[in-house]
């Protein structure tokens, strides 16, 4: 008796593999981690990046209807102003 070999169709394998992802971003020296579109950032929010520095924010200084202007302070004291697209994924640190 042969054994029929199933295949997934290329669309079948495309929604098999978006209904299992998760919101997550790649890091540097950190691997992946999840994240959060920019425009949930708020004051005090803790923020992820690269090489696991993270920054507080402190205030938000401006938005836009595509972008969000935030000022982080760094954990050696150093403040930051940063412009962010609203829908670019960002590591948020509960």
């Amino acid at each position: 008796m042969k054994r029929k070999r199933l295949y997934l169709s290329q669309q079948q394998q495309t929604t098999k593999t978006l209904t299992t992802m998760t919101t997550t971003i790649r890091l540097q020296s950190i691997g992946l981690v999840p994240a959060a579109p920019a425009q949930n950032i708020k004051v005090g929010s803790k923020l992820l990046w690269n090489f696991g520095y993270t920054s507080e924010v402190i205030e938000i200084v401006k938005t836009t209807a595509h972008t969000i202007t935030i000022a982080t302070k760094e954990a050696s004291g150093t403040t930051y102003t940063r412009r962010l697209n609203k829908t670019r994924l960002v590591a948020i640190v509960k």
